[in-house]
């Protein structure tokens, strides 16, 4: 019986990670954006799917479905503004938005062959926000409000890796110096010690950049990057270029190992 991908994809930003996905995985393919923007670099049309009508498009069949749809989660949205004064930006909206879409996807149906979700970092940024619109002066302790980030996004991959399809996680990057031992390592940016350990939610990890201007995927731990690695298939190269679903699952895809 073939498998479904469960990919976490993190590194710097422009290094392509979103492209990569968005033009070589599985269609139709659904992007969970927290920010429109993020699809820029698709050259094909994205349809995008309102939230209300997510509901209507979860029910429907997957030959009539646009090849690559996206639902906006309101980052730049109306109730998205700029703060006067020196608070922290509120955002009422695009939190709840993740919960609801996720949620509707969750227990309404999922057609979809790829749903990617784009991305943890933004939304840290949205739950932090959403914490201040509803209890000001709750983020004055770090201590307090990043264990509660990371335990929301530990839950949200979790959840998207019980999805009937594959799924995709897009992460950016976070470089931490030990200061006793001068070691540097590289991990996903979430808050809190979840950043250590999201990688073993997901059957794949990987780390995405640039080498000699040409976008790159890690598969296996080297150097400062750590914590990544595939459980399956296990013979992986270390290093693939261009990193596409082709190039990257090829071999498993013609085993009959991964399904289409």
């Amino acid at each position: 019986m073939s498998k479904l991908i469960r990919e976490g994809r993190f590194g710097p930003p422009k290094s392509w990670k979103s492209g990569s996905i968005y033009s070589s995985y599985p269609r139709p393919l659904l992007a969970l954006a927290l920010k429109r923007e993020e699809l820029d670099i698709v050259r094909e049309p994205v349809f995008w799917i309102d939230q209300d009508k997510l509901e209507d498009a979860c029910k429907q069949s997957t030959k009539d479905m646009h090849p690559l749809a996206a639902i906006d989660l309101g980052m730049t949205g109306k109730d998205y503004q700029l703060e006067p004064l020196y608070q922290m930006p509120k955002d009422p909206t695009s939190w709840p938005n993740v919960v609801k879409a996720v949620n509707t996807i969750t227990t309404k149906g999922c057609p979809w062959k790829t749903v990617v979700f784009d991305n943890t970092s933004d939304l840290s940024d949205a739950i932090q926000q959403h914490q201040a619109a509803i209890n000001f002066g709750g983020n004055a302790d770090p201590r307090k409000w990043a264990p509660a980030i990371g335990a929301k996004i530990q839950h949200l991959v979790v959840i998207l890796g019980k999805l009937p399809c594959h799924t995709v996680i897009i992460m950016h990057q976070f470089t931490d110096k030990n200061e006793i031992t001068s070691e540097i390592s590289t991990l996903p940016l979430i808050y809190s010690s979840v950043r250590e350990t999201i990688g073993s939610l997901l059957s794949q990890f990987f780390y995405q950049t640039m080498v000699n201007g040409q976008p790159t995927v890690l598969t296996k731990a080297t150097g400062f990057v750590k914590g990544i690695g595939a459980r399956w298939p296990s013979d992986l190269p270390v290093s693939i270029s261009p990193p596409t679903f082709q190039n990257i699952y090829g071999a498993a895809i013609k085993s009959g190992e991964i399904e289409l």
